[in-house]
């Protein structure tokens, strides 16, 4: 006889939440799928680099905080040459940054691409990096690209690190105030849970600008009235 509680086992999919489709096209992720099962949320697709990979995980996983991500993305493989790859890179630059092809330069050797020159802002330097990054067949990027200092950059930077926040995130802009100085973040302001904190946390350690980060971000979980 079959035990009558045999179908509480069985995996039974929901439809997937559009904002985690939305993170992996935002991400130029390939064949995107995501499929939701109980509390677990799979992602599959091909991502163009392993850094990529992460970020689509994290970035997910702080928009989604109650559900568990199962990141089963791949990696695309590396192109035939480190000169395809270097023209891959290029490409993507002047797509990213059209007034950066000028002043920045790219090279690949086995896999690791160098990027240098000078960057009008740090906008432009983190748009010419992400771009790099996301260029098939890159295994690391190393950036020596240079931004000319200015006595605005400190708070330049820290309201690029806000927005960056909001738009990676989606959370609302100023929910977390991000004060900018000597290459220290402060972050200030609250989410909904432990996971997104440290989501923050994580996505502004990856700015080149940042050596550190002060986290004050308070975890006040939503009350239903």
């Amino acid at each position: 006889m079959k035990r009558a509680d045999a179908t509480a086992t069985v995996r039974r999919p929901h439809a997937p939440p559009a904002q985690a489709l939305r993170v992996l096209r935002d991400l130029r992720i390939e064949d995107p799928q995501v499929e939701l099962v109980g509390d677990r949320l799979y992602l599959r697709g091909l991502a163009a680099c392993y850094r990529t990979k992460q970020l689509a995980a994290r970035r997910i996983a702080a928009g989604l905080p109650g559900l568990s991500v199962v990141n089963e993305l791949r990696v695309a493989h590396g192109v035939a040459s480190d000169a395809d790859v270097t023209r891959a890179i290029e490409a993507a630059i002047r797509r990213a940054a059209p007034g950066a092809a000028g002043r920045i330069s790219a090279h690949v050797d086995a896999g690791d691409a160098y990027v240098g020159g000078v960057a009008e802002d740090e906008q432009e330097r983190a748009a010419v990096e992400a771009a790099a990054w996301q260029a098939p067949g890159v295994m690391h990027v190393h950036s020596r690209i240079a931004v000319p200092r200015r006595p605005e950059d400190d708070s330049d930077v820290a309201e690029a690190l806000s927005a960056y926040i909001s738009r990676s995130l989606t959370l609302p802009y100023g929910r977390i105030r991000v004060t900018y100085r000597d290459g220290v973040a402060s972050l200030d302001g609250s989410v909904a849970s432990e996971r997104q904190r440290e989501a923050i946390e994580d996505l502004i350690r990856w700015h080149e600008c940042v050596t550190d980060v002060v986290n004050r971000v308070r975890v006040a979980p939503l009350r239903l009235v």
